[in-house]
């Protein structure tokens, strides 16, 4: 390539500290609830940003709805009708 500037696809988002948790084997995996996240872009193989555009995600959640998210993840019987 001769410097010239091309457009190309953002094929993901990448944030090393958004990672979910699990206290052992039989636990449900919960992700992050609360927090600051910084996600930076991902492109096509063979591509690279000279700055790589990122996002900062803030998260916020009550005590209720970490007790909901964990008793759905960890339910057998959610999809089952």
């Amino acid at each position: 390539m001769d410097g010239a500037a091309v457009t190309v696809a953002i094929t993901g988002w990448s944030c090393e500290d958004y990672i979910p948790t699990t206290e052992d084997e039989t636990e449900a995996t919960l992700w992050p609830t609360v927090g600051e996240y910084i996600f930076i872009a991902t492109v096509e193989e063979g591509y690279a940003f000279d700055a790589a555009p990122e996002i900062t995600v803030r998260l916020r959640a009550s005590n209720a709805m970490v007790a909901l998210a964990a008793s759905l993840s960890s339910s057998e019987e959610y999809y089952k009708h």
